[in-house]
């Protein structure tokens, strides 16, 4: 068995058209391929703090031997090969010193430059970039793009508050990058002579990568946390700007052109393991041209990287290539870097891959029989598992029951029970939440009846049902209630029997499932057609009191009042409907400060004489469902209502926001409340009313709305000092919309009482 599992492995990587072979290891250092010499590499070695008279530049043959060295002491940042000659970036107590040096590394010119500032250290981050077309090298140290001329010694500044750049290489272009002015980010793309042509705006971040196609330059912005990647599309012609936002990293993420437009490949999450997907650039998630698992055995993916004909992807365990439409190419067992490993691709078909900590050199090979080795290993795909199963099968006997109680407890939920019984009814095994719930500790022995474990009244259900399993000898299933630490849970027993070879009863595994929930839904759907009952009956009352005459006086306030109370009782019947269904959101344009000055005019002053409104409202757009946040706002201030028990006091509505999200907070001056009441607030129909007036609905109401805007919700309190609920709402738009908004503190002023 394990001759064919490695001989299935070996099949693997032999399957596919291509196979990289390491022709060498560099344990420490990066690796450029040499300016001349076919085999030769150029090794670029970190400077270590006991060894200042290491060099910091190496030229080794196809034996690893040094040929040649160069720059002892010097901490290289960054090295480049530029026109037949090496040119490399190295801190300096002054700064960042630019190197160039011929095939030999005789070293040809030495250029400071430019300090950044008085006692400001050199940037520990340094990139290169050639421009072979104007015989210039492109510096981005820090966050300061130069331009180098390695014929001339020549440093000029490009800009500051650089993210990222690239070398652009049509006719009428040179550079573009990515630069910051104070919160907002700007593209900018320079003709050959240095001279700006456009400057859109584009989101700010840290790190950003530009992509030249066709007509368009493609912005990638990585998203906080690498959730995610904002794509700008910009076209330097016309000025034109499109954005979209992804899901995937933008380390697994790289866009090139092609003859249908540009496209994108992507790293996405495909059953359990991952996938490479082709789609068009603005499709990616959506429209997939061709996808193509990852072997599962090379683990997680780090990096894509764009190659002459495709992709390479790096992974935990190897290296993966991806032709330009999509299909895996090779597939190959190599221990690499990690995930900061960077791909360079060199002529004759090497492929140069690592960072500072090391480096392989890789070469590309033909494989002309791989359809064979393709067959071979699905053949031996089908024959291993087959050979697997025969084994099962001759040991299955032995191990039936050992099986199956194994089978019952994989099978059981987090929240469930189990219990092993033998044929006299003696507890053998038990799991941790039985354990808990029947009061077993670590000091108490097993092999007992298990009516001696099933002491306390709330597990009587569950001693019937052990009982009535253990005298009928076959599978039975039965609801039983169970009192958990006083609270009421609902549990589904299954009672399976154990037979020994012959047939004869050996116990039963005994497992329970928690559908205490279940039957929450289920009592909520249940509320809901009651309401939706009630509202025919309602809208008649309604109808009835508008035809009444309203005539003055006390008559005209009684219609008002009534109404008012239809409608609010309207409401209420509308909110248990919503608490029963799953509705989908209709998003609108709203604007926070707006929707919050409207419910307040929901409350008449002379319905509520003794409450004080207070506005401090600090709005902006939100893309929401307009009715499912009203709802929910509106439940929080009637709370509040109800917490000022008919007392006087304020109720204050307040509404901010930050880059990503909307706040609303209504906060009350009532009784407040304590530790228990907190804890129990959020669990449905508890309800602190006394009188029959509250139903528990309306926290149900304002943790539905805010789960299904993917939102959060806040509450504090403190008994007489009154309670605050902060509503958190994710704006829905696109980052540059709000790209302006600074601030998330709450607004301090008042602009409306």
């Amino acid at each position: 068995m394990a001759l064919l599992l490695t001989l299935t492995n070996v099949m693997a990587e032999a399957a596919y058209p291509v196979s990289y072979r390491r022709v060498q290891t560099i344990e420490r250092g990066a690796a450029l391929p040499h300016p001349s010499q076919r085999g030769h590499v150029i090794v670029v070695q970190p400077r270590p703090a006991w060894e200042s008279a290491r060099p910091a530049l190496l030229v080794t043959d196809e034996r690893q031997r040094v040929t040649a060295s160069a720059l002892p002491g010097a901490d290289v940042r960054a090295a480049i090969v530029h026109r037949g000659r090496l040119v490399v970036a190295a801190r300096s107590a002054q700064g960042i010193v630019l190197v160039v040096l011929d095939d030999t590394l005789g070293v040809i010119r030495q250029t400071d430059v430019p300090a950044v500032g008085a006692g400001v250290a050199a940037p520990e981050r340094v990139t290169l970039a050639s421009d072979t077309r104007r015989d210039l090298v492109c510096v981005l140290a820090g966050d300061a793009l130069w331009t180098f001329g390695p014929a001339t010694g020549s440093v000029t500044l490009v800009e500051r508050g650089v993210s990222g750049f690239s070398v652009l290489g049509q006719r009428q272009y040179g550079l573009g990058y990515v630069y910051r002015a104070g919160p907002v980010g700007y593209l900018a793309v320079l003709d050959t002579f240095m001279r700006a042509r456009i400057a859109p705006s584009v989101p700010v971040a840290d790190a950003a990568t530009i992509v030249e196609l066709d007509r368009e330059l493609v912005v990638l912005t990585p998203l906080e946390a690498a959730r995610g990647t904002q794509i700008t599309i910009v076209n330097p012609e016309t000025s034109v700007t499109q954005f979209a936002t992804v899901n995937v990293a933008a380390s697994l993420l790289a866009v090139a052109p092609s003859s249908a437009g540009p496209v994108a490949y992507a790293i996405q999450p495909y059953g359990s393991g991952h996938a490479v997907e082709l789609s068009p650039l603005l499709g990616i998630g959506r429209t997939v041209t061709h996808r193509a698992a990852l072997p599962p055995d090379l683990g997680r993916p780090l990096r894509l990287h764009l190659v002459d004909a495709g992709c390479v992807i790096i992974m935990d365990a190897g290296i993966v290539s991806v032709d330009h439409l999509g299909s895996i190419t090779s597939v190959d067992t190599v221990q690499l870097a990690g995930e900061r490993s960077d791909v360079v691709s060199a002529p004759a078909g090497l492929l140069f891959v690592g960072d500072a900590r090391g480096a392989v050199v890789l070469e590309r090979v033909d494989q002309p029989f791989w359809w064979a080795f393709r067959f071979v290993r699905d053949v031996l795909g089908v024959a291993v598992p087959l050979a697997l199963i025969v084994i099962v099968l001759a040991l299955w006997r032995r191990i039936r029951r050992q099986r199956r109680l194994i089978d019952a407890m994989m099978e059981l939920p987090g929240s469930g029970m189990v219990l092993h019984v033998d044929a006299t009814g003696r507890l053998l095994r038990t799991n941790e939440r039985a354990a808990d719930v029947l009061g077993i500790t670590a000091n108490v022995p097993m092999r007992r009846l298990f009516r001696g474990y099933a002491l306390h009244d709330g597990v009587r259900g569950l001693l019937d049902f052990v009982t009535a399993s253990q005298s009928g000898q076959t599978s039975m299933t039965d609801r039983v209630t169970i009192d958990d630490a006083g609270v009421q849970r609902e549990y589904m027993f299954t009672s399976v029997p154990l037979r020994t070879g012959l047939g004869r009863y050996n116990g039963a595994v005994i497992t329970g499932v928690d559908i205490t929930e279940a039957l929450e839904r289920r009592r909520l759907v249940n509320w809901a057609q009651l309401a939706h009952d009630m509202q025919t009956n309602l809208s008649t009352i309604r109808l009835n009191a508008e035809q009444l005459d309203g005539g003055a006086g006390a008559d005209a306030e009684r219609r008002r009042r009534i109404l008012f109370q239809v409608g609010i009782l309207i409401q209420r019947v509308r909110d248990l409907v919503s608490v029963g269904r799953s509705e989908g959101l209709h998003r609108t344009m709203v604007h926070s400060a707006e929707l919050c000055t409207d419910l307040r005019q929901e409350f008449d002053p002379s319905v509520f004489p003794h409450v004080t409104f207070s506005m401090k409202l600090r709005g902006t757009m939100m893309l929401v469902d307009r009715l499912k946040v009203s709802r929910a706002v509106r439940n929080a201030i009637e709370n509040g209502i109800k917490a000022l028990r008919g007392e006087p006091g304020t109720i204050e509505i307040a509404t901010w926001f930050d880059r990503s999200n909307v706040y609303i907070k209504v906060s009350d001056s009532g009784v407040g409340m304590d530790a228990d009441t907190m804890a129990s607030m959020m669990k449905p129909y508890f309800t602190t009313s006394s009188d029959g007036s509250g139903t528990g609905i309306g926290t149900m109401i304002m943790q539905h709305v805010v789960q299904q805007h993917q939102g959060s919700l806040r509450v504090t309190s403190q008994p007489g000092e009154g309670t605050q609920v902060v509503f958190r709402f994710p704006h829905g738009m696109e980052g540059g919309r709000l790209r302006n908004a600074e601030y998330a503190a709450e607004p301090t002023t008042v602009d409306a009482v």
